[in-house]
């Protein structure tokens, strides 16, 4: 059942083990299932008012409904992207948008194996904003049945990520330092930590403290967590990059600096890394994303009738801050 074309294959490989391949729900009169309530947070700087933002969450049937109204599909899978889009951009632009993405995917070796539609469109948010929908939906069985294992598995009863910012990407930096911070409200059944438990059996001796790490998460049931820094620069410097280590990219740690993070490896993804034929594609479509959005305004994901995972930016202008 595992047979599947890369790049899949080495994903489900190591995040979903055979217990979480073949799960079944098990009757309520079972045991009840053991959670792990958990609140972490981290914070660098001091900020008052939030500039741009990224959350992450968790949804019942009730939003897999809204996603298929919105998409106008009833298939199992179904995966939608909302942007932002330019003022002066028109339809016509926006389908020839659409025939990149689409010449793209029809180049990709593992999606041309897949049974899948995609779909496209235009609406206007409640605030006014003009919005750019991309959608692929598919009742691809290997596809249905993996994800609908995985997504009944981890179920989680509460899942909330936010991630804040002092500032919103611009083409140039406007300060010297990002102020940002990141919580996570879960509860979640501690059967996850078989994914901890299946990457170290891949990669760690048997000398390694992570096993016994493992079973101190399926042991605990609540863990509430904060920790803040002065500012960006203490955090990557003391915190993560250690004695000695100093910043990259100059010192600073703004979206000018996000931008030269990205720009490189984007400049040899277009140059070495893309097959012949994949490069005026590939460069096509990140031009017209470019020249005709503003930014990604969500992402969601259903799965099956009663799971769904909802991506929501505000005021991530990542397009206009890479030109």
């Amino acid at each position: 059942e595992r047979e599947m074309a890369n790049p899949l294959q080495s994903v489900v490989a190591l995040l979903v083990p055979d217990q979480v391949l073949h799960y079944q729900p098990q009757p309520s009169a079972d045991a009840p299932v053991k959670t792990l309530h958990s609140h972490f947070a981290v914070k660098a700087g001091s900020f008052t008012e939030t500039k741009a933002s990224l959350d992450i969450s968790y949804h019942g049937s009730d939003v897999v409904n809204q996603i298929r109204q919105d998409v106008k599909a009833q298939e199992k899978i179904i995966l939608t992207f909302a942007f932002a889009i330019k003022d002066d951009v028109d339809s016509f632009s926006l389908g020839e948008l659409s025939g990149s993405v689409k010449n793209l995917l029809a180049m990709g070796s593992f999606l041309s194996k897949l049974k899948y539609q995609v779909k496209s469109g235009i609406k206007t948010d409640t605030d006014g904003q003009r919005l750019y929908l991309l959608s692929l939906t598919s009742d691809e069985p290997k596809v249905v049945q993996i994800a609908q294992s995985i997504t009944g598995f981890y179920k989680p009863e509460k899942l909330q990520v936010a991630l804040n910012f002092s500032q919103a990407p611009t083409g140039s930096a406007t300060e010297e330092f990002i102020e940002s911070e990141i919580s996570v409200d879960a509860i979640l059944k501690r059967d996850v930590v078989c994914i901890l438990e299946n990457a170290i059996g891949k990669t760690e001796g048997e000398s390694s403290p992570a096993p016994g790490l493992a079973h101190f998460l399926r042991a605990l049931a609540s863990m509430n967590l904060e920790l803040e820094f002065d500012n960006m620069k203490d955090a990557y410097e003391k915190a993560y990059g250690g004695a000695g280590k100093t910043l990259p990219y100059g010192e600073s740690i703004n979206w000018g600096t996000v931008k030269g993070l990205i720009k490189a490896p984007l400049q040899q993804l277009f140059t070495t890394s893309l097959p012949p034929e994949a490069k005026e594609p590939v460069q096509e479509l990140y031009l017209r994303l470019l020249d005709y959005l503003k930014s990604l305004n969500s992402v969601r994901l259903s799965v099956g009738d009663e799971h769904a995972f909802v991506i929501k930016s505000t005021n991530l202008l990542v397009f206009e801050a890479l030109l």
